[in-house]
């Protein structure tokens, strides 16, 4: 959105590029392109952690299999993340207040509600329907989760043609 604050007329083309995105979506174009069909993979992992944790990374979800960058410090916090969020203060899937802390499910039940009356559920259900149409188009199997063919494939195939 920075092209508003620079352009003397305040032309906003970000915005019209939310709403060709939102259209994509909407009607399932999103899959003819190799970034679009990941929005399956960001629904399935921050979205699903967003509706399900209240916080949109979940520190089980990151592990070296599927973010190998991350390296062998972060296999060692994972397998030591008690001890580690302690020293830290951290409240990790605690009750009561702190960092990390688990949502209340009262809190929890009015972050799906929210997403349910903007749309957003109907948004994910949208990628769902239409990337499994995509999958069964390129003959792949797609199960729920994220340990299958399909979800694999969009989540590590680059073909190079996108850069910065």
């Amino acid at each position: 959105m920075s092209c508003k604050t620079r352009c003397p007329r305040g032309n906003a083309p970000g915005l019209i590029i939310m709403a060709l995105r939102s259209l994509s979506q909407d009607l399932g174009y999103f899959t003819e392109s190799e970034k679009g069909r990941q929005q399956l993979a960001l629904k399935r992992t921050v979205g699903h952690w967003m509706i399900t944790y209240g916080y949109c990374l979940y520190l089980e979800g990151v592990g070296t299999s599927m973010h190998p960058e991350q390296g062998p410090v972060w296999d060692w916090i994972q397998d030591n993340w008690r001890d580690v969020f302690k020293k830290m203060g951290a409240n990790y899937q605690g009750d009561g207040p702190g960092i990390l802390r688990r949502i209340p499910e009262e809190a929890m039940d009015e972050i799906r509600e929210i997403f349910k009356v903007t749309g957003g559920m109907k948004r994910f259900e949208n990628i769902e329907k239409f990337s499994k149409k995509k999958a069964k188009e390129l003959n792949m199997k797609l199960d729920d989760g994220i340990e299958n063919e399909y979800f694999q494939h969009i989540y590590k195939t680059n073909n190079g043609s996108h850069t910065r």
